[in-house]
C-alpha cells in the first residue's frame, strides 16, 4: 500500500492526542538532558503530579553532559482510563566528564499523558 503525502504528515485528528504528543516530546527533552541549568529538574517535576518522588538526577549533579538533539514522537495510543501512551524516539548528544560531545544511538521510550478538558497536560509516570 502507497502513502500519500498527506497521509504520512497528517497529525492525529484528536486535539488531545496532539496535546499528548507536544508534553510527551518536551518531556522527553527535559528528562534526559542534563546540563547546568541552575533549575535542575523542576521542569521535570512540574510536568508530572504533585508529589512524585524522583530517583537521584543527573541535572542535579552535572557529573557528565548531555543533551537531546531531537525528540520526535512516532505512536499515539488512548488508553482505557482516558491517558494517552505515546511513543518518542530521540538521540542525545552526550559528553561525558573530560571528552567532548558525540552522538548517542537512537532511543524509544514510551510516555504516558492524561489531558485535560481544557488542553493542559501531565506526565503520569517516569519513561
Amino acid at each position: 500500500m502507497l502513502y500519500r503525502e498527506a497521509d504520512l504528515m497528517a497529525f492525529p485528528p484528536d486535539l488531545a492526542a496532539r496535546a499528548a504528543v507536544a508534553r510527551a516530546e518536551w518531556f522527553v527533552t527535559d528528562y534526559f538532558t542534563a546540563d547546568l541549568e541552575p533549575n535542575g529538574t523542576a521542569d521535570i517535576r512540574g510536568a508530572l503530579p504533585a508529589g512524585v518522588d524522583l530517583p537521584e538526577m543527573p541535572q542535579d549533579t552535572a557529573i557528565g553532559l548531555s543533551y537531546v538533539e531531537w525528540a520526535r514522537a512516532f505512536d499515539v495510543e488512548e488508553m482505557a482510563d482516558g491517558s494517552y501512551r505515546v511513543g518518542v524516539v530521540y538521540r542525545l548528544l552526550g559528553a561525558p566528564p573530560e571528552r567532548g560531545f558525540q552522538r548517542l544511538p537512537v532511543r524509544a521510550v514510551e510516555v504516558r499523558v492524561a489531558v485535560s478538558g481544557s488542553g493542559g497536560s501531565t506526565v503520569l509516570d517516569l519513561p
